[in-house]
């Protein structure tokens, strides 16, 4: 649908370090399909950077007290509170209410991760099957994992994430991070390196 390529449009613009033209292109999406979540939560991302968080959270607010079943509102709302209880709340009544969609399970697995780790690398796991490896998963459970320090199983999503061009850099990124852990500096700088070359408008790398 031409709503999900310019979803996607805008994430490609976030990896190349173009922010204004990501914020364009959801703008654009959600102009012509203004529940798009992909979308709506990318402008959370690039708005809260901006320093926008009380608007965002007015326009969450909003939108759970006009559709109170929408799950996905839930969810949105969910991701821009801050205390881990509100949090964890609204991902499980976004996952009560919209139970075959994504996202309300990636936001209740990255919730759960510091009360019941358990249940939250299961979501992350059948998640991943079910999306086929899709990139913004394998991120998430990757991380999750490194957290667990589960840190082979970590490297082995991070070592398949380096064929996906959807996401220069972010596999580099995160096995630098993995051989850290492992004391490995040697390793973690040259993966370091390479996320540095794939993402060099990357401010965290150039610190």
């Amino acid at each position: 649908a031409p709503v999900d390529r310019l979803a996607q449009a805008a994430r490609e613009c976030r990896e190349r370090g173009e922010p204004a033209l990501a914020l364009q292109h959801l703008e654009q999406a959600l102009a012509s399909a203004p529940l798009h979540v992909d979308a709506r939560r990318q402008r959370q991302d690039l708005l809260r950077e901006r320093g926008r968080t009380g608007l965002l959270m007015r326009e969450a607010q909003d939108a759970i007290l006009a559709r109170p079943e929408d799950g996905h509102a839930h969810y949105l709302f969910g991701r821009l509170v801050p205390e881990p209880v509100t949090k964890l709340r609204a991902f499980t009544r976004a996952v009560e209410l919209a139970p075959d969609s994504v996202w309300p399970w990636l936001g209740l697995g990255h919730s759960l991760l510091n009360v019941d780790p358990a249940r939250s690398l299961s979501i992350y796991a059948r998640l991943y099957t079910a999306t086929a490896r899709h990139p913004i998963v394998s991120v998430a459970f990757a991380a999750a994992l490194r957290e667990e320090n589960q840190l082979d199983h970590a490297a082995d999503l991070y070592e398949e994430l380096r064929l996906d061009p959807r996401v220069p850099g972010v596999a580099d990124l995160g096995l630098a991070q993995v051989n850290l852990a492992r004391g490995d500096r040697a390793r973690a700088w040259s993966a370091a390196m390479g996320a540095l070359r794939a993402r060099p408008y990357d401010a965290g790398l150039q610190a």
